[in-house]
């Protein structure tokens, strides 16, 4: 059984097709969220990657580095709701009470 990376871990991306498409083999990302594909059954990350929005990229092909990151250096408060079809249902944006925005 594979094991997933863990939630604000620092991952390589293997060579994938995506990762292709996306011209990311062999960066490295934080990994934000795990997504279970209802038809597939595969699993998929959500990736902070450089300056880029985030991506995502099949489990499988990500290999954890050992290093992560703090929850708070990279996320804030906002949160996004999505369905299960792509669809944006909310957007919440956290107050710059700390001086963070």
């Amino acid at each position: 059984m594979h094991r997933w990376p863990g939630l604000f871990s620092i991952v390589t991306i293997e060579d994938c097709e995506p990762a292709q498409e996306l011209k990311l083999v062999g960066s490295e990302g934080i990994v934000l969220g795990l997504t279970q594909d209802d038809v597939t059954g595969e699993t998929w990350c959500a990736l902070k990657v450089g300056d880029l929005a985030v991506v995502m990229l099949p489990a499988m092909h990500l290999t954890p580095t050992g290093r992560s990151v703090v929850r708070h250096e990279i996320y804030q408060g906002d949160s996004i709701r999505v369905s299960r079809d792509g669809i944006v249902l909310s957007v919440d944006v956290a107050d710059d009470v700390e001086g963070l925005g």
